[in-house]
């Protein structure tokens, strides 16, 4: 349906192949923030808007408080003295592993739009979401302290526990943010050792 009305709208081929590409960055960008703050339950059609000559896609509401009602997460807190370590990648399969869990709001209607290969799905989306990872990872330290002023301010409760339950919040994050760039089939390292070039660049 999104893919057919915007077919309609445009008059040429070059301003569809524009509009759908940076469509296509702008979804990737969202969805990487859906899946790092499990919001993507939160980004519904009815809180979507399009510009129409730029492609740019933006969700309304964003609701940030939703990732610290995160159940599990919540026990391994409460679990931190039977347990001292949080396992977050253990954590992250049990997320998968949920039939109700959607990380990405990708219906068949945004893949459509976009593409499959190229500058859809498996083209600029994914490379999209990897750099926003990278990114994300090598500048943590300047958006953490931001979120744990957001969340202090949200939850407006400085006891031990809810401190603790937003400190383990943020290490978890942080944890998505690099998770989805250190897929060794996303990066294809093996490919990269091999060349003798690459390794002498990052010693």
């Amino acid at each position: 349906m999104l893919s057919s009305f915007f077919h309609r709208i445009f008059y040429n081929v070059d301003d569809l192949f524009l509009f759908k590409k940076y469509f296509t960055v702008h979804h990737a960008v969202n969805s990487f923030f859906a899946y790092v703050f499990t919001q993507a339950d939160c980004f519904n059609l009815n809180q979507m808007s399009v510009s129409k000559t730029s492609g740019c896609l933006t969700f309304n509401e964003a609701k940030l408080i939703e990732f610290l009602k995160n159940r599990n997460l919540r026990k391994a807190v409460n679990n931190l003295n039977v347990t001292p370590n949080i396992d977050y990648e253990a954590l992250e399969r049990e997320e998968f592993q949920n039939p109700n869990y959607l990380p990405f709001r990708l219906s068949n209607n945004f893949v459509d739009l976009m593409g499959a290969r190229g500058t859809g799905l498996h083209g600029m989306f994914a490379g999209v979401i990897t750099a926003c990872s990278l990114a994300m990872g090598k500048y943590h330290e300047k958006i953490l302290p931001l979120l744990n002023l957001v969340y202090r301010d949200d939850l407006n409760d400085d006891r031990d526990g809810n401190l603790l339950l937003i400190s383990k919040s943020l290490d978890y994050i942080k944890f998505k943010m690099v998770s989805l760039s250190q897929n060794r089939q996303i990066l294809n390292l093996d490919q990269y050792l091999q060349d003798p070039e690459y390794v002498k660049m990052h010693r």
